[in-house]
C-alpha cells in the first residue's frame, strides 16, 4: 500500500502525525486547561448566575450559555495551536526542516490546518461532552454541531496561521486574541442575548 503512493503523501502524512503527537503528548498544557476553564465558566455563569435569571429565548440560561462556551474553547485552541506552532517553528527556526521535505506548500498549510483543526475539535467535543454530562442535555442535531465545530475551527486556524506568519514577537500573537477573540466572545452573545 506504501509503495504505491507518491514520497509527498507519506510525507505529508508523517507531518500531520507529527502535528498531532505535538499538542497530544502535552496534553495536560494543550487540552485539558480548556476543560475545566469551560467547566467553571458552566459552574459561575450557569449555576451562579443562572439561578438569578429565569429563561433565555425559551431556554434556561445554562443551555443557552452551552454552545457559546464550547465555541469559545474551539476558537482558542485552533488559533492558540497554529499561531504558537508556526511562530515558534520560526522562532527557533525549526521550520527549516519541514521546507527541505518533498512537500508542496499546500500539502504543509493543509497538514498544519489539520493538526490544529484536530486538537480544536478534540476540546470542543470534550467540552461539549461535559456540558451534557453536567446538564443532561439532549443534542438535537449532530450533524450541525459537527459542521459549526468543523468550520469555526477551520477559520480560527486560518487566522492563527496568519497570525503566527505575521507576528515579529511573541506579543504579536496575542493581539489577535485580545482586540478580535475576545471582544468576540463576551460581546457576540455568548453570555447573553
Amino acid at each position: 500500500m506504501l509503495n504505491s503512493l507518491p514520497i509527498s503523501w507519506i510525507s505529508f502524512g508523517a507531518l500531520l502525525r507529527r502535528e498531532i503527537a505535538r499538542f497530544m503528548i502535552i496534553n495536560r498544557q494543550t487540552i485539558f486547561p480548556q476543560i475545566i476553564t469551560t467547566t467553571l465558566y458552566i459552574l459561575i455563569f450557569g449555576f451562579s448566575l443562572g439561578s438569578q435569571i429565569k429563561h433565555i429565548q425559551g431556554f434556561p440560561y445554562i443551555e443557552f450559555i452551552l454552545p457559546g462556551l464550547v465555541l469559545m474553547s474551539v476558537i482558542t485552541s485552533s488559533y492558540n495551536n497554529a499561531s504558537t506552532f508556526l511562530f515558534s517553528a520560526r522562532y527557533d527556526y525549526s521550520i527549516q526542516d519541514v521546507l527541505l521535505t518533498p512537500l508542496s506548500y499546500f500539502q504543509m498549510i493543509v497538514a498544519f490546518t489539520l493538526g490544529s483543526m484536530i486538537r480544536g475539535l478534540i476540546v470542543g467535543l470534550l467540552v461539549l461532552s461535559t456540558g451534557v454530562f453536567l446538564l443532561k442535555l439532549k443534542i438535537f442535531s449532530i450533524g450541525i454541531v459537527f459542521l459549526f465545530l468543523i468550520l469555526t475551527s477551520q477559520i480560527f486556524v486560518s487566522f492563527g496561521l496568519l497570525i503566527g506568519l505575521w507576528a515579529d514577537q511573541w506579543d504579536d500573537l496575542w493581539t489577535f486574541i485580545s482586540y478580535v477573540v475576545t471582544p468576540l466572545i463576551f460581546l457576540g452573545g455568548t453570555f447573553y442575548s
